[in-house]
This record gives structure tokens, C-alpha cells and sequence, in this order.
């Protein structure tokens, strides 16, 4: 769930192109971390926790300050094509939604760099 779906406001939680690219983008940063959440360390604790981690906005920063997955994340990051996957993703895994990429603009950026 992207964060801003995370509000009490229904207008700012409603679905959008924007929270279905934040969550491809987290979906595949999962899928490139070996099946495990990067707000793993959150998720062990309490979904308040998790909660509010989400609304922070950088589940790159959970990442790396879970050990098993900062090395996850740094073996990706050590090829090019790794180094240009994690660089899409961040794209899309931008806190606010109007600082996100769109799908359009991720897929032309995505051809460009060769994927």
C-alpha cells in the first residue's frame, strides 16, 4: 500500500495510477531481496510500527538497515544491470505520489535503459 493510502482522508486514500506504481515497485524490490519484505524489521514488531514506516516513505531505508537485506541490496547494486534495476525502482518507490514516476515515463525509462 503506497503511504498516502495510508490517510483518513478518502479523496488522499483512494487507489490511483500513482499507489499501483508504488506498489510494483515495492513488489519487485521484494522480489529482488529474495522473497522478503524491505520493511521486514518493521513487520516483526507491530503493524503500528509497519504502519508508520510506510508513511515514512523509504522502504530503501528499511532495507539497508536490515542487515541480511542491505547485503541483498548491495550484491544487486554491485552490477550495472542490478544498479539500473534498483534506480527504477526508487522511481517508483517515492513517498509522495505526485515526486513518483509514472507508468508511461517508467516504461519509456525502462526501454531506454535496456530492460
Amino acid at each position: 500500500m503506497a503511504p498516502e493510502q495510508l490517510s483518513s482522508n478518502r479523496d488522499l486514500s483512494a487507489p490511483t495510477y500513482a499507489s499501483d506504481v508504488y506498489a510494483l515497485s515495492l513488489t519487485l524490490l521484494t522480489f529482488l531481496l529474495g522473497n522478503r519484505s524491505p520493511f521486514r524489521e518493521m513487520e516483526r514488531h507491530n503493524m503500528f510500527m509497519l504502519r508508520e514506516a510506510i508513511k515514512m516513505g523509504d522502504p530503501f531505508h528499511f532495507a539497508r538497515n536490515d542487515d541480511q537485506l542491505a547485503m541483498a541490496l548491495a550484491k544487486i547494486e554491485a552490477s550495472e544491470a542490478g544498479k539500473t534495476a534498483v534506480s527504477c525502482l526508487r522511481l517508483g518507490a517515492r513517498k509522495k505520489a505526485v515526486d513518483r514516476i509514472t507508468a508511461s515515463d517508467w516504461s519509456a525509462w525502462c526501454v531506454e535503459a535496456g530492460w
